[in-house]
């Protein structure tokens, strides 16, 4: 099963201009920071903060150069 996380629709890092992420310790992060949630525990929050949505973590893929 894939990892969730929650995006939001309007925050964005004013630096990189990238969407900002939810970390349940520390509100509106970049992705690095982000809590990751398992799906069968995402289906369990019917509130997501102001402004989220849930999105698929996308697993980072190496380039083996092959």
């Amino acid at each position: 099963m894939a990892n969730l996380i929650i995006r939001s629709i309007s925050e964005i890092d004013q630096e990189t201009f990238e969407p900002l992420y939810w970390s349940n310790d520390d509100g509106w992060v970049d992705l690095y920071c982000a809590t990751r949630f398992p799906e069968e525990e995402a289906l369990l929050f019917l509130n997501l903060p102001c402004g989220g949505e849930w999105v698929t973590e996308r697993p980072i893929r190496l380039w083996d150069g092959k």
